[in-house]
C-alpha cells in the first residue's frame, strides 16, 4: 500500500514539470548598478534563492541571474530580493540539537534577502529549510540580523535569547511605544511586519512599501456532495482453498449518495499550487441480491454499510486564469472504525462485521471561484479485514460537486 501511495504522489509531483511556466514583469540590478527590465520566472520561492531565471522578451531564450552578478531583483507587485553580505546565526531550533550556549553561532555569508518592509526602518527575511531568520536596517545603516536563539538551561528547561527586543527598543521603537508592549513582540513574520509598519507610520515615513504579498485562501472550507457508483465482490477463501471452488458474491453498479465537508490548507509558496485536504465524508450502501452457488445453492445476500471516512489528500493546481483552475488529487483513506455496526449478510450463511483496511484514491476536477466538480476513483478495499476466510473487493467511482463556504 505504501508503494501505491508513493506512486500517486510521484505522479502528482511530476505534474509540476508540465505546469504553466509564469514569466512576469520584473527587473534586476547588476554589479554596475544598471537596472534591466525583464520577465522573471516567478516560482514564489519558499527558500530564498541564490539564482533566478529571466527573459529579456517573451520570445527570447531564458537566462540565469545569480547572486554573484546581481545586486537586486524583483517581480513587480509580488516580491523583491536584495543581495547583502551579512552575519547569520546558524543555531538549530531543533530540541535535540540545542546547547547550553545562548550566544549566536555567526557565519559571514552573501545572501539574497527577501524584502518585507522597505522604509526608514526596513525588515528582511531569510529561509533555507529549517533555518528562518529576520534582518533589519534603519535609514542608511547596514543590515543586521534580529537575534533570537533557544538554548538549554538544564536538561529539561529551554530558555530563549530574545536580544531582538533590545535591538528593536534601540533602533525601531516609537516614542509612544511602551516597553511592556515590546515584550509581546515575538520572532514571527506577521508580528514583526506589523511592528515595522507601525514604526514607519509613527515617524512619518510616507514612502514605506510592504512587499509581503497577502496570502489569500490559505484555508478553504467546502461542502461536498455527490454520488458513488460502487461495485463489491465478496469472496470466501475457505472454499477456494479446500474445495477448489470459487464462491463469489458480486454486487455491481450500485449508486448511492455521499456527503462531506472538506478542509483545504493551501501551501503558502510556489504560487498556491499545492494544498493538503482533509474531507470527513459520509457514505452508505444498502443493497441485496439473490445468488446461486454450487456450495450454498440459491441464497440472498445483503449489505448494510454506513461509514464516515477521513481521506487525507495532496492536491496540485494548474491555473487557467485568476478564477479558474484544474486540480489533481492523490488521496489516502485510513481505516477508522466509524462504520456504525455495518453488516454483510452472506446468504444467511454468515453475518459479517464490517471493518475496512486502509485504501487509496486519485482524481481530478475543475474549480472556478466557489464551485468545483471532481471525478474520483477509489482503489480496491477489503471491508472484511477481521476475517481470514472472507474478503471484499470494494471499489468506487465518485462524482463530486463542491461549494466553497469560506475563502
Amino acid at each position: 500500500m505504501k508503494i501505491k501511495l508513493l506512486s500517486i504522489l510521484l505522479i502528482l509531483l511530476s505534474l509540476n514539470t508540465f505546469s504553466q511556466i509564469s514569466f512576469q514583469k520584473g527587473y534586476y540590478i547588476d554589479n554596475n548598478y544598471k537596472k534591466t527590465e525583464c520577465l522573471i520566472k516567478n516560482v514564489d520561492w519558499k527558500d530564498n534563492p541564490s539564482e533566478f531565471t529571466y527573459k529579456l522578451e517573451n520570445s527570447s531564450i531564458p537566462q540565469k541571474g545569480d547572486i554573484a552578478s546581481v545586486k537586486e531583483f524583483g517581480v513587480y507587485g509580488f516580491s523583491k530580493y536584495i543581495r547583502e553580505n551579512v552575519k547569520i546565526d546558524h543555531s538549530s531550533n531543533d530540541y535535540k540539537a540545542l546547547t547550553d550556549d545562548k550566544n549566536p553561532i555567526w557565519k559571514q555569508e552573501v545572501l539574497f534577502l527577501k524584502v518585507i518592509i522597505e522604509g526608514k526602518s526596513s525588515l528582511y527575511y531569510y529561509e533555507n529549510r529549517d533555518l528562518k531568520r529576520f534582518f533589519y536596517s534603519v535609514s542608511d545603516t547596514s543590515v543586521n540580523q534580529l537575534i533570537y536563539k533557544r538554548y538549554l538551561v538544564n536538561n529539561s528547561t529551554i530558555a530563549s535569547n530574545n536580544r531582538f527586543r533590545q535591538q528593536l527598543a534601540i533602533d525601531v521603537m516609537c516614542t509612544n511605544t511602551s516597553m511592556n508592549s515590546l515584550k509581546k513582540v515575538t520572532y514571527n513574520l506577521k508580528v514583526l511586519e506589523k511592528h515595522f509598519i507601525n514604526h514607519n507610520r509613527c515617524i512619518g515615513d510616507t514612502t514605506m512599501v510592504n512587499f509581503n504579498r497577502s496570502k489569500n485562501d490559505l484555508l478553504n472550507l467546502k461542502i461536498t456532495s455527490g454520488i458513488n457508483m460502487t461495485s463489491m465482490l465478496i469472496d470466501n477463501h475457505y472454499y477456494d482453498d479446500v474445495y477448489f471452488n470459487t464462491i463469489d458474491f458480486p454486487f455491481k453498479e450500485n449508486i448511492n449518495l455521499r456527503f462531506g465537508l472538506e478542509f483545504e490548507f493551501i501551501m503558502p509558496f510556489h504560487k498556491n499550487k499545492w494544498g493538503i485536504t482533509i474531507e470527513p465524508a459520509y457514505q452508505q450502501l444498502n443493497t441485496e441480491k439473490e445468488f446461486t452457488s454450487p456450495i450454498y445453492g440459491t441464497r440472498t445476500a445483503s449489505i448494510e454499510f454506513r461509514s464516515i471516512e477521513f481521506p487525507i489528500g495532496l492536491r496540485h493546481y494548474i491555473f487557467l486564469s485568476d478564477k479558474s483552475k484544474i486540480f489533481l488529487n492523490g488521496i489516502y483513506i485510513p481505516s477508522v472504525p466509524f462504520e456504525f455496526d455495518s453488516k454483510i449478510n452472506v446468504g444467511n450463511v454468515a453475518v459479517l462485521d464490517v471493518f475496512g483496511t486502509d485504501s487509496f484514491a486519485f482524481g481530478g476536477g475543475f474549480d472556478q471561484e466557489r464551485l468545483s466538480v471532481e471525478v474520483r476513483y477509489y482503489l480496491k478495499r477489503n471491508l472484511l479485514n477481521l476475517y481470514s476466510d472472507w474478503s471484499t473487493d470494494y471499489r468506487r467511482l465518485s462524482f463530486i460537486i463542491g461549494y466553497k463556504i469560506k475563502k
